[in-house]
């Protein structure tokens, strides 16, 4: 009875991560030249931090040459298993 509790308590708390990524409305590609908050957090792989982290990037450093650019700020690894969903022009 208690293992089922404690399952039961583990999936709400992983049920609601799930819940606030799915409200979101997110495209199959993400212009990260013109991308909000909302639009970095499709991404999987990047929460609030990260995605606050690639607009304060962009601000300074003006607008991303490469899909590979957000590498400067998510790291090589993940920017290479996002580098698909990823556009920096029409």
């Amino acid at each position: 009875m208690r293992s089922h509790f404690v399952f039961l308590i583990l999936s709400l708390c992983f049920l609601g991560s799930a819940e606030a990524r799915e409200k979101l409305d997110c495209p199959e590609q993400i212009n990260i030249n013109t991308a909000d908050f909302d639009g970095f957090r499709c991404l999987k792989g990047v929460g609030k931090k990260r995605a606050e982290a690639l607009l304060q990037y962009r601000a300074e450093h003006g607008p991303f040459v490469s899909p590979m650019g957000v590498a400067a700020v998510l790291g090589e690894k993940l920017a290479l298993r996002l580098r698909y969903r990823l556009q920096v022009g029409n």
